[in-house]
């Protein structure tokens, strides 16, 4: 039963050494690594680590008396089982290094998601106050074009966009009918009410006869 203990489970081969793949296993092949597995787990379980050494050592002292040649080729095979073992280890600490990368990139970009969607949302919504305020300017702008229509004279130009000054640099050739002066405007001369503190320069009497 030792000999399970020191070759470790049971591992079907083929004539030239090769392991057999679990998948090609036959019913024998089987039961046999399964009954290997159980006694060796028994053996692991029920000695204790003083026991074990003895056996251990009793076994070597046994070696030695047959031989030193047996020796070395007993402590080459443990040898080389810890070297596979050890790079057992390293295979699956390489693959579970790759393992933890994965989950460290996804769930960087799960982050990343997150952040694009909260970028968004506040876009949106500076785009939705945008639009609010601009139908509102729109709206005011409207309203404010209504009252200065009440307000001014149907002919008078008075308003929104409307620049008195470049108004008469642009057109200073128009003649005044009432005065005979080129570059007046009517506006120049609106008759201010009774009591006004300004005086009025329309002439009531119309154009002077030549």
């Amino acid at each position: 039963m030792w000999d399970v203990v020191e070759k470790d489970n049971y591992i079907p081969t083929k004539k030239d050494g090769a392991k057999i793949p679990r998948s090609s296993w036959n019913e024998k092949q089987k039961t046999r690594y399964l009954l290997n597995y159980k006694g060796r787990n028994f053996l692991m379980c029920a000695l204790t680590k003083l026991e074990y050494e003895k056996v251990r050592d009793s076994k070597i002292n046994m070696l030695v008396h047959k031989g030193t040649s047996q020796v070395k080729e007993y402590l080459q095979i443990a040898y080389q089982e810890l070297l596979s073992n050890s790079s057992t280890i390293s295979l699956g600490y390489k693959e579970l290094k790759k393992f933890f990368s994965k989950l460290s990139k996804e769930e960087q970009t799960s982050n990343l998601s997150k952040v694009n969607i909260s970028k968004v949302n506040e876009l949106q919504k500076e785009v939705i106050d945008l639009r609010q305020s601009l139908a509102k300017f729109v709206n005011d702008t409207k309203n404010l074009n209504k009252l200065l229509k009440y307000i001014r004279r149907p002919h008078d130009k008075l308003g929104l966009g409307f620049e008195k000054d470049k108004e008469l640099k642009e057109k200073p050739n128009i003649h005044c009918l009432n005065h005979r002066n080129f570059g007046c405007r009517f506006y120049d001369y609106i008759v201010h009410p009774k009591g006004s503190s300004k005086s009025s320069r329309t002439n009531p009497k119309g154009p002077k006869k030549i």
